[in-house]
């Protein structure tokens, strides 16, 4: 059972970082209670295990609120007209860190599973908390086991003769096929170097997982995007510049009220 705040500890932290830099000498370990399969375009599929919201808020918000520390969220418009999940970590001394993630989504489904993911995602952010059994490490490791698959299959000979010998008779039996034309405006589709890039960086953001990268993509650019590769150049730089350089929210006016799911302590 965790125990109730101390308003001692609150009055040790006079300032968000001081109270967060304690935090992160404390972060608990956090049950991962949530299984997701994920089907691979190669045809292949992969399951991990993963903390949801609720496993992350009942280990991170008590420590929050023994430490002088809140947390907050709510979707809401930002000044650019774009559909956000706002999100704000407070201290008792009035400082706060806010920011703002981008949500997708075409059906109120995918906007409400959205949401979740991005409550979840902005609290591990400004908390510093990282579960061990990540979806991006699975990911990844799926990834890798189907390409090696794949490239042994693809180097299996298929008969007595050497591997040599049979791609020459190959050739021979084979006429070469002529290159097609580029479609119409196949010249502004993203390019490798910028393909490359993005995933990297989808990773780096903890956003491996196919779904919630093109979320992600979606929310950004305002538009329901259903693969990476369907991206133009100009898209992609968008993209690519907001991972980059994460735009912060202003911090809310007195009149904005915002909804805490972790009520610190009085410092008084």
């Amino acid at each position: 059972m965790t125990e109730p705040p101390s308003r001692d500890e609150a009055r040790d932290h006079p300032t968000l970082a001081s109270a967060l830099a304690d935090l992160q000498q404390q972060l608990p370990d956090v049950a991962k209670s949530e299984t997701a399969e994920v089907e691979m375009k190669t045809g292949g599929k992969f399951r991990y295990t993963y903390a949801g919201l609720a496993d992350v808020s009942r280990a991170v918000l008590p420590l929050l609120g023994k430490l002088g520390l809140s947390f907050s969220a709510r979707p809401t418009l930002n000044a650019d007209g774009k559909f956000v999940l706002a999100y704000e970590l407070l201290h008792t001394s009035g400082q706060s860190r806010t920011g703002e993630y981008p949500i997708g989504g075409t059906t109120p489904q995918a906007v409400g599973s959205q949401i979740t993911y991005a409550r979840r995602y902005t609290l591990l952010a400004v908390t510093g908390l990282a579960p061990d059994d990540d979806d991006d490490a699975a990911a990844a490791q799926a990834e890798a086991d189907t390409r090696r698959g794949t490239a042994q299959r693809a180097t299996q000979p298929r008969s007595g003769r050497p591997p040599a010998a049979q791609a020459t008779t190959a050739q021979r039996a084979r006429p070469q096929a002529a290159t097609p034309p580029p479609l119409p405006g196949d010249g502004d589709r993203i390019t490798a170097a910028q393909l490359s890039k993005l995933h990297a960086m989808l990773r780096e953001h903890s956003l491996g997982d196919r779904d919630a990268g093109l979320a992600h993509i979606s929310g950004i650019l305002g538009a329901d995007i259903t693969s990476t590769k369907d991206l133009t150049r100009p898209q992609a730089r968008d993209v690519i510049d907001a991972l980059e350089h994460p735009r912060p929210q202003p911090a809310p006016s007195d009149d904005d009220a915002w909804p805490e799911t972790a009520q610190p302590p009085d410092a008084s």
